[in-house]
């Protein structure tokens, strides 16, 4: 989503107009110094205090539904946008996919094969024989990941996981 740059510059922005709107509170002229100053008949400009107030109310609640707005179109888009491979048919399909292929099992065996396609896809696999989860949740739970499982073994771990 958002870069952290990108949230650290929000809150500070955040900060820096709190910190505004409390010294323009902090300054401004006391209700009983107010009061005093009216019966004794002195002009006071506590109207100008105000207006500052207001117009860094109105910023922030604009900052707000503007950051709200970003927030929201950006899981809308993130949502929405299909980030995986459409149509992987073949294993050339799957070399061209830059996915990570993810498998419990030794796919190419102990010998090496001799096509370039086999040596290519040999590279992108990462063999995760010995972890808890099978490589079929792994890639139901990551993006930008493919598993490689038997056809027997894959219809038991999802009918045993689910």
């Amino acid at each position: 989503m958002f870069s952290y740059w990108t949230w650290f510059l929000i809150a500070l922005a955040q900060i820096a107009i709190c910190l505004i709107y409390t010294f323009m509170y902090s300054k401004e002229v006391s209700l009983s110094g107010f009061y005093y100053a009216c019966w004794r008949e002195v002009p006071v400009g506590i109207g100008d205090k105000y207006n500052y107030r207001f117009i860094t109310a109105v910023y922030l609640l604009a900052f707000h539904v503007i950051l709200v707005g970003v927030f929201n179109g950006t899981l809308y888009k993130s949502f929405s946008t299909l980030s995986f491979f459409s149509e992987i048919n073949t294993l050339e399909d799957l070399e061209k996919s830059d996915l990570i292929i993810e498998t419990s099992l030794n796919i190419f065996g102990a010998s090496e094969r001799e096509s370039e396609l086999f040596q290519k896809l040999s590279k992108k696999v990462k063999n995760n024989a010995y972890s808890e989860k099978p490589a079929i949740k792994r890639a139901a739970q990551h993006m930008n990941v493919a598993a490689m499982e038997r056809r027997e073994e894959a219809f038991f771990k999802i009918n045993a996981g689910f």
